[in-house]
């Protein structure tokens, strides 16, 4: 459990400071790259999800799981924090526009095709 907390707080460090590069070419430009760290891309991937998981619901999967008798895990609260992010998602959506639209739907290599196979003339 401690080993999670920590995995979150570091992903929340790492979300907020814009400094961290994870290498690459353009970490000439930064002074901190993830390698100098010795955190993996996949680590700093992980751990930022999980900070995603907000407070009250990372105590109440502590608290479930706890309950249960089952291990804490990455991998759980890594899906824990995936189900998060797609209801943010879902919820972000834009609502569609009202009332009716024409489109005009243009494949030119569909075209292209239908005039070499002599389907248009």
């Amino acid at each position: 459990m401690q080993n999670q907390a920590a995995e979150i707080k570091a992903g929340e460090m790492l979300a907020d400071n814009p400094d961290i590069h994870p290498g690459g070419n353009q970490a000439k430009l930064h002074d901190v790259t993830l390698p100098a760290l010795g955190i993996t891309r996949i680590q700093s991937h992980r751990w930022q999800l999980e900070a995603e998981i907000p407070e009250e619901n990372f105590e109440q999967f502590i608290a479930e799981t706890k309950a249960a008798t089952e291990e804490l895990t990455s991998r759980a609260a890594l899906s824990i924090a995936l189900k998060f992010r797609r209801q943010s998602e879902i919820k972000n959506v834009p609502p569609l526009p009202a009332g009716k639209y024409q489109v005009i739907y243009a494949d030119p290599l569909g075209f292209q095709l239908c005039l070499s196979l002599g389907v248009l003339v």
